[in-house]
């Protein structure tokens, strides 16, 4: 989904001002990616290839040529970085304009290096973007299971959908990957062009009610929940590594990415120039999947009861993957000092709403003590609770 903020961003209470902010975002609004881009070609060749088709809504097929590129970002896309750099400038001013310059990386995507430039470019400020290589992407966990829930749904919802699409025509045989892969097209093909898709008018309005609420939003929603999130237990241990990152920064501590046997580059944090400590601005950019195990591995946004594939997903659920990593979605992590409180303290922001940290829930105006925070992330601590050595090394 685009970007769009969940919640309205709360000031730091009277007295307290932000010292740090640590700000993990995904990359802008993109093409689609080219296994995506793959299935919507061969969906589309299902469709030139069925001869007549017998409804009026699909005329525009024959002289429909798909023009969509892949991987990078939309210019929708590259404008939702630039206005989320140009507000985290109102937002913390003092500290862009500081004595420190801000610490940018980002993953070598080229989607992701654009995104923490365009976000720069808004900010303000003129800083080199740390490149960070990663071959394994999100699949440093090889070992990890894959479940069968996704799937489930895909035929649970997309089945009805294909038989009434393939009665449009005696030799139309489109699959429910193929009835997934078209709607993706009416949502990248509108957000690419500024314009309703054609494609968008061959489903009905109830079938799109369907898919926000159990077609490819819940596969997606199945997928991520129980491949990189708290459904599956070695889900969150891929977060494990930025975490101790996040807390020797809250920190200015090495201690914790040096303890790390998960995920953490240890000649890169080694390095007060690829790893430094002494700056009040980090900025990472980085892919949905890699944030939903990180965020996850802090303990937030748990999804009670856990999805199910036999069920359809609550409207009204914590657990919602269009709210927690949208296009350009940012957790924003704050520490702050106050004049009342002893020590120093932590806010969590998801997408400009204030989440309430478990450990921390009677705080005054949802803060958690530092100590108190770095004390929760016991998961981190103890490098996933040995999960990662047991079982996401190769074999």
């Amino acid at each position: 989904a685009p970007y769009h903020s969940v919640g309205i961003y709360a000031q730091p209470p009277a007295g307290c001002r932000a010292t740090c902010v640590v700000q993990l975002q995904r990359h802008g609004a993109r093409y689609p990616t080219a296994h995506v881009g793959r299935k919507i070609e061969q969906a589309l060749a299902k469709l030139h290839a069925a001869g007549e088709l017998l409804d009026k809504t699909f005329e525009f097929v024959n002289r429909y040529r798909y023009t969509l590129r892949t991987d990078n970002l939309l210019p929708f896309g590259a404008q939702e970085s630039l206005y989320a750099g140009a507000e985290f400038r109102k937002r913390y001013i003092e500290l862009v304009e500081g004595p420190t310059e801000p610490f940018v990386r980002a993953s070598a995507s080229q989607r992701v290096i654009d995104s923490a430039s365009n976000f720069t470019a808004g900010l303000g400020v003129r800083v080199p973007v740390l490149t960070i290589s990663e071959p394994l992407d999100d699949h440093s966990c090889p070992n990890a299971p894959e479940m069968g829930y996704a799937s489930q749904w895909l035929s649970a919802f997309a089945g009805p959908v294909a038989d009434r699409l393939n009665g449009k025509a005696r030799a139309l045989a489109l699959t429910t990957t193929d009835v997934i892969s078209l709607m993706q097209l009416c949502y990248f093909e509108s957000l690419a062009t500024g314009r309703l898709s054609e494609f968008c008018g061959i489903f009905l309005s109830s079938e799109w009610v369907g898919y926000g609420n159990t077609g490819s939003s819940s596969i997606l929603l199945l997928n991520r929940l129980y491949k990189h999130g708290h459904g599956n237990r070695l889900g969150p241990v891929q977060g494990v590594g930025y975490v101790a990152e996040l807390l020797s920064r809250l920190t200015r501590n090495r201690t914790h990415v040096n303890v790390d046997r998960t995920q953490v580059n240890h000649t890169l944090d080694q390095s007060s120039e690829s790893f430094p400590l002494d700056r009040a601005i980090y900025l990472d950019f980085s892919h949905d999947n890699q944030m939903i195990s990180i965020i996850t591995a802090m303990g937030l946004k748990r999804a009670e009861p856990l999805l199910s594939a036999e069920v359809p997903p609550r409207p009204q659920r914590e657990w919602r993957i269009s709210s927690i990593v949208p296009f350009a979605g940012r957790m924003t992590v704050e520490k702050l000092t106050c004049d009342q409180m002893r020590g120093e303290q932590v806010r969590v922001f998801l997408n400009d709403a204030q989440v309430r940290m478990p450990m921390c829930e009677d705080r005054l105006e949802g803060m958690c003590t530092l100590e108190d925070f770095v004390n929760s992330q016991r998961f981190v601590i103890e490098n996933g609770n040995g999960l990662y050595d047991l079982v996401c090394t190769t074999l």
